[in-house]
C-alpha cells in the first residue's frame, strides 16, 4: 500500500487552536485504528483494558493508564485487546507552540525539528511524571472548560521543554 494514501485528511480542531479530543469506547466508529498518518503528532492514552499500537511497524502494548506519543508523519494503527477497552487521543500541530517572537532556546528547539524532542513511543509505569502530564492534558482538553485551551497550551509547554 502507497504510504501517502494513508494521510488523514481530516483537520484536527480549530486554525487557531489545532488540537482534538477523541473519547473512543466501543460504539465509536473508529474504535479500531486503521492504519493512517497526519502531520499532526498523537497521544493515545489507555483509560480500560489493553489496547495495541503499532507505530511505523513496532508493536507496543498499552494497558490502563499508559500512553504512547506518535510523532509527525508516522504511520500508525491500532486495536483494542479487550472487549471492555477505552481509550483516548489527543491530535494536535506541534507548530502552535511556537510564539512569533521566540526565546534564543525556542528557536534552537523549533529549528532543530521535532525529533529533537526525544519523546519515546511508549510510556508505561516507569514514566511517572510524563504519564502525570499527559493524564492532566487529557482531563483538561476531556472538560473543555471556558479557557482550556490556555491550561492545555502550558502542559503541552512542560511536555514538551
Amino acid at each position: 500500500m502507497n504510504f501517502l494514501s494513508l494521510i488523514e485528511k481530516k483537520s484536527h480542531g480549530k486554525p487557531n487552536f489545532p488540537l482534538e479530543y477523541y473519547y473512543l469506547d466501543r460504539n465509536h466508529p473508529r474504535y479500531v485504528m486503521s492504519a493512517h498518518w497526519h502531520k499532526e503528532c498523537e497521544i493515545v492514552r489507555v483509560i480500560k483494558g489493553k489496547f495495541t499500537i503499532y507505530i511505523n511497524n513496532v508493536k507496543y502494548e498499552l494497558v490502563c493508564g499508559e500512553a504512547a506519543f506518535v510523532e509527525s508523519g508516522s504511520l500508525m494503527k491500532g486495536f483494542c485487546d479487550s472487549e471492555d477497552c477505552i481509550y483516548e487521543c489527543i491530535v494536535f500541530d506541534a507548530s502552535m507552540l511556537k510564539r512569533q517572537k521566540m526565546t534564543d532556546t525556542e528557536k534552537h528547539i523549533f529549528d532543530s525539528g521535532a525529533s529533537s524532542f526525544n519523546f519515546k513511543n511508549h510510556y508505561g509505569r516507569e514514566d511517572g511524571e510524563i504519564l502525570a502530564l499527559i493524564d492532566s492534558l487529557f482531563r483538561t482538553v476531556g472538560k473543555s472548560e471556558e479557557f482550556f485551551e490556555i491550561e492545555a497550551l502550558g502542559i503541552l509547554y512542560k511536555m514538551f521543554f
